[in-house]
């Protein structure tokens, strides 16, 4: 009796391994399947709200679908999005959309262009300023956005302190700023001016107050950039394969609002 006992427990010992072991392969399975990433609020090309929460969302959406699998975005600010994405503790394998810059490739690795914008300056309608370098920009303030690269020229008189640099929080307080004289130009994505001119309330009202220098500083492609470790390097094997199986102009032309 005391041995048919001790089998009891032994074959209900058993069936709870092999349950919990089934348990964990499925908890390992979906985690598997699902990339996160960490993104931030930027129209058009992100935003929890927007048509397929945005043009390059929508990229990267449609490749890691392309190869079987799905992504979940998290929105935050931009510095708490790359913080986040840097800590090895949290739940994100990498963040997006970033310019490549060679500092950031320190931490990050990047993928293959997820798609493609542009930079230029925003100034005010009643005071147009004409420019060929970018030393020309000296003295004036110049609107950017805390913890953005620009590009490399640009980033680098400013950390000369050579071009005067006003960060702020968001491509819309800068605009915000710059209808209140508060700087002189703005530095930001073209389709991110438009965007946020003809759809942010506080904007609306200005909207010809506000246009774009016609020169562009510089065209950009988009990255994801991944952490520095075994999982997120397959991910962005899995990213970078499905990016060779889609449309990413016809992609970013269909979800640009």
């Amino acid at each position: 009796m005391r041995k048919k006992n001790l089998g009891s427990k032994k074959a209900i010992l058993i069936t709870f391994f092999y349950i919990s072991l089934l348990i964990c392969l499925l908890n390992s399975k979906l985690y598997a399947d699902t990339l996160y990433l960490a993104s931030l609020e930027w129209p058009p090309y992100s935003g929890i709200h927007l048509n397929n929460q945005g043009a390059i969302i929508s990229v990267v959406r449609e490749a890691i679908s392309a190869m079987g699998h799905n992504v979940l975005v998290g929105f935050h600010p931009w510095e708490e999005t790359v913080k986040l994405a840097n800590n090895t503790g949290s739940k994100y394998h990498g963040y997006f959309p970033e310019y490549y810059s060679i500092e950031i490739e320190e931490d990050f690795i990047f993928s293959n262009a997820i798609g493609y914008g542009s930079l230029g300056f925003a100034q005010r309608t009643d005071d147009p300023f004409a420019w060929s370098l970018l030393e020309d920009l000296k003295g004036l303030k110049i609107g950017t956005v805390a913890g953005y690269v620009n590009t490399k020229k640009f980033d680098r008189l400013v950390k000369k302190n050579f071009l005067t640099s006003i960060p702020a929080v968001s491509d819309g307080d800068n605009l915000i700023k710059l209808i209140n004289k508060d700087i002189d130009l703005a530095i930001i994505d073209p389709n991110v001016f438009y965007y946020l001119m003809l759809q942010k309330p506080a904007l609306k009202p200005h909207i010809n107050a506000l246009k774009m220098n016609s020169k562009i500083i510089a065209n950009k492609d988009f990255y994801v950039c991944f952490k520095k470790n075994k999982v997120s390097k397959i991910w962005l094997k899995i990213l970078n394969k499905g990016l060779a199986k889609i449309n990413i102009k016809k992609i970013i032309e269909d979800n640009i609002q």
